[in-house]
């Protein structure tokens, strides 16, 4: 069964990242390949380390920093929400973090490649470092009920890059 990290961006005024990774999550729940989901913004929430401490103290920065960490080390399959309202270039900051962080992993440590699934309902384009990582792109939600997370098929990203 499937371990999800689900990166994505959920800091927009207007709400819509947010409402895009409720979706997602919901699709996920659907899918009987699905063990679990980390979702970064639930699972800072819910550490006991990180909701004891004031928002956005350098305690609580590393701590959310370490948390995250600790996420993408004991899942086996980064979904990445490439949409964000904030960049056009289908990825916010802290996105292409763990995207970047997830590849180098796994090319140092996996003894199989870990896969990397994106999903976009709007990019454009994709940051090309990101495109070339990715195993499967998907623009359908429904993909995401449906896919075999547990044997992805080679599905590259064939748009424009910048």
């Amino acid at each position: 069964m499937a371990k999800i990290y689900l990166a994505g961006p959920f800091f927009d005024e207007a709400g819509t990242e947010l409402q895009r990774l409720e979706a997602v999550k919901a699709a996920l729940a659907k899918n009987p390949t699905v063990d679990s989901v980390f979702s970064p913004k639930d699972e800072d929430l819910k550490s006991p380390i990180v909701s004891q401490l004031p928002f956005m103290s350098a305690a609580w920065q590393k701590a959310v920093f370490e948390n995250d960490l600790r996420g993408l080390k004991e899942t086996n399959v980064l979904l990445v929400i490439t949409d964000s309202a904030s960049n056009t270039n289908g990825s916010d900051d802290g996105t292409a973090f763990e995207v970047g962080y997830w590849f180098a992993m796994n090319q140092l440590t996996a003894t199989t490649k870990q896969p990397i699934v994106l999903y976009a309902e709007q990019a454009a384009k994709l940051n090309l470092m990101i495109a070339q990582s990715a195993d499967y792109y998907t623009t359908a939600i429904n993909d995401l009920r449906t896919l075999d997370f547990n044997q992805i098929p080679q599905q590259p990203y064939q748009g424009v890059v910048n």
